[in-house]
């Protein structure tokens, strides 16, 4: 995948075409950078089955992304 750091333009089209996106590393703490990121993908739409939050430290994962594991696997 190419760096695509700094090109908006890049970003804005990954978002706009994605359908699930997925906050790995995912807090509840809101002074974590993966609580922001939640909050500002919540505040522009995504949400349900478009947005989980993976912990793998925890081993949690939202319960569409477990159904979704189950199904594919």
């Amino acid at each position: 995948m190419p760096n695509i750091k700094g090109d908006d333009g890049a970003l804005k089209t990954i978002f706009s075409n994605s359908k699930i996106i997925a906050v790995v590393g995912h807090s509840e703490k809101s002074s974590r950078a993966s609580y922001q990121v939640a909050k500002f993908l919540q505040a522009v739409g995504y949400r349900g089955e478009h947005l989980t939050f993976v912990t793998p430290k925890s081993g949690f994962m939202s319960s569409y992304f477990e159904s979704l594991a189950r199904n594919q696997f």
